[in-house]
């Protein structure tokens, strides 16, 4: 187990393989996030990148159940927005998690499996909050689900966002 970079315990000592890692930045010069969170960082190109290693070593993976669950209930709560954007299609309309606000959900590909999804949620209400946007998407080498967590102001950028989470994943699983 680690906590602030330092073991908890030895490292020799343990027995359990590591299920997630949480690597956070500054994007894009990918200099460690130091002393804030993301939710109180006043620098809002930080980044942080969620690796999940998945208990399923063979198979196709994909978001097609959570778009049709999105969609679904985006559909039920009032009027949707169909979005298309850098080859993601997607909906614009009320959150289906929390019921209210507004929320962006975008889909890749168009057609076939949905391999990545973006979801990004708006607070217009609170000035304090940022909107926020998480692209999530699979490493079938490892297998692994990767969820990158970026300001929605960075959503232009996201496939520079995953090219930078590549970068780090590597960075972070290089042996010596």
């Amino acid at each position: 187990m680690w906590a602030k970079n330092q073991p908890r315990q030895d490292p020799a000592k343990c027995e359990r393989k590591i299920q997630t890692v949480t690597l956070e930045f500054y994007y894009p010069s990918l200099s460690p996030a130091t002393g804030f969170n993301q939710h109180n960082d006043p620098n809002k190109k930080h980044i942080a990148v969620t690796v999940t290693l998945l208990s399923v070593v063979s198979g196709t993976h994909t978001f097609d159940a959570t778009v049709a669950r999105y969609t679904g209930e985006m559909e039920h709560l009032g009027p949707v927005s169909a979005l298309v954007s850098n080859g993601f299609t997607g909906l614009d309309g009320i959150d289906p998690v929390y019921g209210r606000g507004p929320f962006k959900l975008y889909w890749k590909p168009a057609t076939g499996p949905s391999i990545e999804l973006v979801e990004c949620r708006y607070y217009p209400d609170n000035p304090r909050a940022t909107d926020t946007c998480k692209l999530s998407y699979f490493l079938d080498r490892v297998p692994a689900l990767v969820t990158v967590r970026f300001a929605a102001a960075l959503l232009d950028d996201r496939e520079k966002l995953k090219a930078a989470s590549l970068e780090m994943i590597e960075r972070f699983s290089i042996k010596e």
